[in-house]
């Protein structure tokens, strides 16, 4: 029997003295996530050690669906290659690539050398055609192939500029975006929450998930998102239904106008990879504070200070740890004014 459908007997929910089976790994069944994994995850390592395998040739030995594929998709030779900063971590050279999984969708990522192009469409395709059972001309029950060929002529091809877990990613200007028919209607449904000053709980809990969505890029975003979330936990769905709609207040309406104004257009304008990955700190920064003032300095050698006034002295009591947050804010933004600090900074600062 194959993997496949050892896998498949094992989906099964039990009811009294019944097991019924769930012989399709899909994700209507709630035991098949899982169970899905360890396939998906197999055929990725199978995978990764194709790629890595020198001596394996994919004109001899392939999946029969590999001749499907559309030719690589290529950006201009104009556009300049954005430079990768350097991260916190060691990585080991790799020139083979490295394919990888989340849940169903797979991804192969090589650096264009030598055969390369050749062996990353190949490798995935053949992992999962070897571990699946390949389908008879004479299937006595009829069933679809463990691919999704109806995606693959689209999404199976190599490209430079592709869109994955829903982001755009171009690995020319190593930038990620948010796609562009998803800031719009996530736009077009904030101003509509805007204009009307109101709003279901259903509908503010989807908008709060794909804003949280869209803060994975730049997690700061999610600071003004506390406000919406507060109005969310004290929604009281007990006793009301999620359809009915609840009034929001000026404070968090200014929070949905700033999602709307300015963060949902940076991301779909995109921002760089270097600033989301792990990276070696390159400006440091000291700071700290007390109930009488605050200040902080930069290794450049610039620093500053700002004196409490004798009057707001006694409010600062109790305050402190709010104050050494905003000094270490100022810190950061007096090296950006100055221009101390250069375009895609890693700050280090020192809090006190």
């Amino acid at each position: 029997m194959s993997l496949y459908g050892d896998i498949a007997e094992k989906c099964a929910i039990m009811y009294d003295e019944f097991a019924l089976p769930s012989l399709r790994l899909t994700f209507g069944g709630s035991p098949c996530p899982n169970e899905f994994c360890i396939y998906s995850e197999l055929s990725i390592d199978l995978a990764n050690d194709l790629l890595h395998t020198p001596n394996w040739d994919p004109k001899v030995l392939c999946s029969p669906h590999a001749i499907t594929l559309p030719d690589p998709v290529l950006l201009d030779t104009s556009i300049p290659f954005a430079p990768a900063r350097q991260l916190d971590i060691v990585l080991e050279p790799d020139d083979w690539g490295k394919a990888d999984i989340f849940l169903d969708d797979g991804m192969v990522i090589i650096p264009d050398l030598h055969t390369n192009r050749n062996r990353a469409v190949q490798a995935l395709l053949l992992a999962i055609h070897t571990l699946c059972r390949p389908l008879d001309p004479n299937e006595p029950i009829s069933r679809e192939d463990c691919l999704s060929l109806g995606k693959l002529a689209e999404e199976g091809k190599l490209s430079e500029n592709f869109t994955i877990l829903g982001w755009d990613i171009n690995t020319q200007k190593m930038q990620i975006a948010l796609p562009a028919n998803k800031f719009k209607r996530w736009t077009d449904e904030l101003g509509e929450i805007i204009f009307r000053k109101k709003v279901s709980f259903g509908k503010l809990e989807s908008t709060i998930g794909r804003l949280n969505h869209a803060a994975s890029v730049c997690p700061l975003m999610r600071y003004f998102l506390s406000r919406i979330r507060i109005v969310l936990t004290a929604w009281d769905v007990s006793r009301k239904s999620k359809k009915v709609e609840r009034y929001l207040s000026s404070q968090v309406l200014e929070d949905l106008q700033l999602w709307k104004e300015t963060f949902l257009p940076a991301l779909s304008v995109g921002m760089s990879l270097n600033l989301i990955t792990y990276r070696r700190p390159s400006f440091l920064c000291w700071s700290d504070a007390c109930p009488e003032g605050l200040g902080g300095f930069d290794h450049s050698g610039c620093a500053w200070r700002f004196k409490i006034p004798e009057e707001f002295i006694p409010a600062m009591k109790n305050k402190n740890n709010c104050l050494e947050f905003v000094a270490s804010i100022v810190t950061i933004w007096q090296a950006i004014l100055h221009e101390r600090a250069g375009q895609q900074e890693c700050f280090f600062e020192f809090g006190g």
